[in-house]
């Protein structure tokens, strides 16, 4: 009798353990989505009271991440000085349970075009293990020294020894990817400016299956003062060739949604594929006006499954009860850590933000990035 009872309670719990495991929230099937913050941290992303010639302090305004095995690569989209200090840089996954990751945990990533490009705004990894950077292709002007602000990097390698530019124009010295402009532009005509607006910028990326890579637009308008917020999708081939790796030069409106939520008006700021449910998961920000160093600031996540997306139909918006998850600072970059749980990177561009860490609120300083874990269910 004993026997039969411990082989029905092992065929239970092996039962219930592989129920447990295999349990991934299918968010294509659900009409509502619900997120809570389960831990927020700091990261020292170099050694505090770092300043460029003249005294100006060097933020750390995080904009993109993307796991790469147990780590996680992190770019900050302002130069960042000194010979071995770079504005991309990896820390350890295991480290993310810490109020603090120390910079002595950062790893500096040297390549060269990452300390070339200015404004890297998002990473991704294809299917087949390929990453991408890109720049927010917000400026360009005659002169060569704002090709680098319109930059796509690509590589394979584990150490980084291949990462090299897409569709490379080298002009006096800069190498860019400024070929691309013109077909982001054309993609984006609409009635307000049926030649394409003269200013964007680019701040989302993630890649689909099929060699397709989707940008997410933040901002259209006239200029960098006087634009809108936007939710708008652009999608782009890649293929091999014997120059490695290059998007398609077409680029092509597949998405576009106006945010909006408690009055504020929000722009995509990163999103990412969750292939388990054919969704889209993205962060929309919000940042006021007036004093830099005291402004408001939030972010927003939503969930756009592929079959509302095609159909042109509005993405769910994460609840906390029953009200928006809402996250007290300005999420740039998003990755997930497990189909369920994602890892938010804030760029606080120099606001003295205040951060509720466990066991006290603290003054975040510039030589560091706010993130948040959220668990979504």
């Amino acid at each position: 009798m004993p026997y039969k009872i411990w082989i029905i309670l092992y065929i239970t719990l092996c039962f219930t353990a592989c129920n447990t495991a295999s349990k991934v929230i299918n968010f294509s099937e659900r009409a509502a989505i619900s997120g809570k913050v389960t831990h927020t941290g700091l990261i020292d992303c170099f050694a505090e009271g770092l300043s460029y010639d003249g005294g100006v302090p060097v933020y750390c305004e995080a904009s993109a991440v993307v796991k790469t095995g147990e780590t996680l690569l992190i770019g900050i989209d302002k130069p960042v000085p000194g010979e071995q200090l770079s504005p991309v840089f990896t820390i350890p996954v295991d480290q993310l349970k810490e109020k603090q990751i120390a910079q002595s945990k950062v790893n500096y990533i040297l390549a060269e075009p990452f300390r070339e490009m200015q404004k890297i705004e998002a990473f991704t990894v294809t299917p087949d293990n390929r990453f991408f950077a890109t720049t927010a292709f917000d400026r360009i002007r005659s002169k060569p020294d704002w090709d680098s602000y319109n930059s796509i990097a690509t590589w394979t390698q584990d150490d980084f020894s291949d990462v090299a530019y897409v569709l490379p124009i080298e002009n006096e010295g800069v190498t860019s990817s400024k070929v691309l402009r013109s077909s982001i532009k054309n993609a984006l005509k609409n009635e307000a400016f049926p030649d394409g607006p003269p200013y964007f910028k680019i701040e989302a990326m993630t890649a689909l299956p099929g060699n397709r890579i989707l940008f997410g637009v933040r901002e259209l308008g006239e200029s960098y003062e006087k634009f809108s917020y936007t939710f708008t999708l652009l999608e782009a081939t890649y293929d091999m060739s014997s120059f490695g790796v290059a998007p398609a030069p077409e680029f092509r409106k597949i998405y576009a949604f106006q945010p909006e939520v408690n009055g504020r008006k929000l722009g995509i700021s990163d999103m990412i594929y969750h292939a388990a449910s054919n969704a889209l998961i993205a962060l929309t920000s919000y940042e006021g006006s007036g004093d830099e160093k005291t402004k408001d600031m939030a972010t927003y996540i939503w969930v756009l499954p592929m079959a509302r997306l095609e159909r042109g139909e509005a993405p769910i918006l994460v609840q906390d009860g029953n009200q928006p998850l809402e996250i007290a600072h300005k999420g740039e970059g998003l990755v997930m850590l497990d189909d369920n749980t994602l890892f938010i990177v804030h760029d606080e561009d120099r606001k003295e933000s205040n951060v509720a860490l466990a066991g006290g609120t603290v003054r975040k300083k510039p030589h560091q990035a706010v993130f948040s874990i959220v668990q979504l269910k």
